[in-house]
């Protein structure tokens, strides 16, 4: 293995290692190789995170992801055979060209959405997605790299007190914890294509971050037509965002509009400087939490139809002062009101739960459709509604007809799962039902006008799958 590469070119040096231009003398192909430092390469915990580089990222099949071509140890260092783009980082390409204009930028965001949408169908999150990390093909097509801190969506995460992940410029206010994450950062790219220059700066690590989480980004600057997208990217709330980066392409292809989110009010008044050595931790640090149905993805469907950028943003509402009543009666009347609106509101939908889901999306997952949900009341808050028979994540849910909603495959911790259940709100049960004839995750699910649900693609543990399935009510 050590005379296989003969190193031509240093292409770069980033945080884990350095990267050479190289020949693989026995197939003649000129590949990137990338050399853990040599610093770390006894340390076990750098180590692990090397090999961990390379499981992740072979998960990957996307024209939008560099791809791994094999791994393996020269002179004692691990190294990474990586595919050879034969361009510029998407970092020189900005300094050289200057500012994009929305359409440009909007086509590149594209493509490293679509590279993003793979990687999770994959199970995969990058978590230091910028434009160093993103190279430009001769043919202008974008590829992101460097998957070397990604964390699996199914894997542990390992320790790393000591270290902050990700690159403060890009980081997202709650750290780099899962696919919104990556979104956020995506926005920051977006914001700097199209200005030159990232929204959040500062004199140290600790006031950039400050400034995410505190400051809103200056939307003025950007096209009319961009801001609402970049907005809604860099929201705050990580529930402002599309939750995975599937659900992003239809906004950006202009077939979805920007779904109506109450955006997050960012207190005004000034406060103190602090110190901070790291983003705040979330909930569940150590868990990437699955966003909830029916969208889901299919790795196999790339393409859209062209259409003019959508429209809407998020409406924002200026926060309101509460005051308190010091009349008991008051207090008694408009406890009395509450109830009354609550039993009319039980009358009118049938049942009321403690906490109503929102509506299906129209887009059950890239090219599925649903029947256009029924207007129901909602109640802030959510309330426990029973546990599936099985623990999944990426999985397909689908609205049936008569108002189930029904949840195939997904991805446990041994595998790709083939069972299914079926959720009933009136009950707040899920119940098995069968099992599909291939194991998979992040499948098209499509509800078809005989009841029926057609479930095609996904990925399973040999790779994308062709395969195709119905199930029968």
């Amino acid at each position: 293995m050590t005379e296989r590469f003969t190193l031509l070119s240093e292409l770069g040096r980033g945080g884990m290692g350095v990267v050479w231009k190289a020949r693989d003398e026995e197939t003649g192909q000129i590949v990137a190789l990338k050399l853990l430092r040599e610093a770390y390469a006894e340390d076990p915990e750098y180590l692990a995170r090397f090999e961990r580089e390379l499981e992740l990222a072979k998960r990957i099949d996307s024209p939008h992801v560099v791809k791994v071509l094999g791994f393996g140890v020269r002179d004692k260092v691990p190294y990474l055979a990586l595919e050879y783009v034969d361009g510029p980082s998407l970092h020189d390409a900005l300094r050289a060209h200057g500012p994009y204009s929305w359409p440009e930028t909007r086509a590149l965001l594209i493509q490293l959405t679509q590279g993003l949408a793979d990687a999770n169908a994959a199970g995969v999150i990058h978590r230091d997605v910028k434009p160093s990390n993103v190279l430009i093909g001769p043919d202008g097509v974008a590829k992101l790299t460097d998957f070397g801190i990604a964390r699996g969506l199914d894997t542990t995460r390992m320790t790393a007190t000591s270290t902050m992940l990700g690159t403060p410029a890009y980081l997202a206010p709650e750290g780099p914890k899962d696919a919104r994450s990556d979104l956020y950062s995506l926005g920051i790219i977006g914001y700097q294509l199209l200005t030159g220059s990232v929204p959040f700066k500062g004199t140290s690590h600790q006031e950039v971050i400050f400034e995410h989480v505190r400051t809103p980004p200056d939307l003025s600057v950007l096209p009319l037509e961009a801001q609402p997208i970049i907005g809604m990217l860099l929201a705050k709330d990580p529930a402002a965002r599309p939750q995975r980066a599937s659900a992003l392409l239809p906004i950006l292809y202009g077939v979805e509009p920007i779904p109506a989110v109450q955006a997050p009010v960012v207190p005004a008044s000034p406060v103190q400087p602090v110190v901070v050595a790291a983003p705040p931790p979330q909930p569940g640090p150590d868990q990437w939490t699955p966003p909830p149905p029916p969208s889901a993805y299919s790795p196999g469907q790339r393409v859209y139809p062209p259409a003019p950028s959508g429209q809407g943003s998020a409406p924002s509402r200026p926060p309101t002062a509460g005051r308190r009543s010091s009349a008991p009666l008051l207090v008694g009347i408009g406890a009395v009101g509450l109830l009354v609106c609550l039993g009319a509101a039980a009358l009118a939908g049938g049942f009321l739960s403690g906490a109503l889901s929102p509506p299906a999306s129209p887009l059950v997952a890239a090219g599925g459709t649903s029947p256009a949900p029924v207007a129901t009341p909602t109640i802030a808050g959510f309330s426990p509604t029973g546990s599936m028979s099985s623990a999944r994540e990426l999985q397909t849910a689908t609205l049936l007809s008569d108002g189930r909603v029904l949840i195939t495959g997904g991805f446990d911790s041994p595998g790709y799962l083939a069972t299914a259940e079926l959720y009933d709100p009136q009950s707040g049960t899920f119940s098995p039902t069968g099992s599909m004839s291939s194991a998979r995750s992040g499948a098209t699910a499509t509800l078809l006008s005989d009841g029926r649900v057609l479930i095609t693609g996904g990925y399973g543990g040999s790779g994308p799958l062709a395969t195709a399935e119905i199930y029968t009510p």
